[in-house]
């Protein structure tokens, strides 16, 4: 049988992600584009344990919390720990789902060299500090909310002072 190209992205022979249709897959017996993600001195299980590390960086540079993205991903923890230890395999399904939760291409979860650290991290300090601009004006909002309170007690008790005397 020959293989056909597609655009796939295969963690090994029997594990895809399909972004060519099911009759084709059915047709080629696995797909080719990109036969299994390593090189040929790494073991599977060495793939694994990268692809588990890959993921909790992203994770973790995202400011994501392993419980966080597990419910987000409706997983346990302990089934998403075990992955980002290499433990447990990604499955193409779930490769997808983390994909679109931590805003990255699939192929950077489960090929070498396709997830940019640098870029990551350069997003991941914007969102921190988004996130305390955010923090900053919730702050000031309330300041300036108890500043007119006082404001406000302080006038009514200034009139009220006035009346007595």
């Amino acid at each position: 049988m020959s293989l056909q190209a597609c655009n796939c992205v295969l963690t090994s022979k029997n594990d895809y992600i399909p972004a060519c249709s099911q009759e084709d897959v059915l047709q080629t017996a696995f797909c080719s584009c990109m036969v299994t993600g390593m090189d040929r001195h790494t073991t599977a299980h060495e793939e694994q344990i990268r692809q588990g590390a890959t993921l909790r960086t992203i994770r973790e540079l995202r400011g994501l919390s392993a419980n966080d993205l597990a419910l987000e991903l409706n997983i346990s923890r302990p089934y998403l720990v075990n992955i980002e230890a290499g433990r447990k395999k990604l499955n193409p399904i779930l490769v997808a789902r983390i994909a679109a939760a931590l805003e990255v291409p699939q192929i950077a979860l489960v090929r070498e060299g396709y997830f940019d650290r640098e870029d990551a991290e350069r997003r991941a300090e914007i969102r921190r500090l988004e996130r305390q601009i955010e923090n900053l004006q919730a702050c000031l909002d309330q300041a300036l909310t108890d500043g007119h309170r006082l404001r406000d007690e302080l006038d009514a008790a200034l009139a009220a002072t006035k009346g007595v005397a």
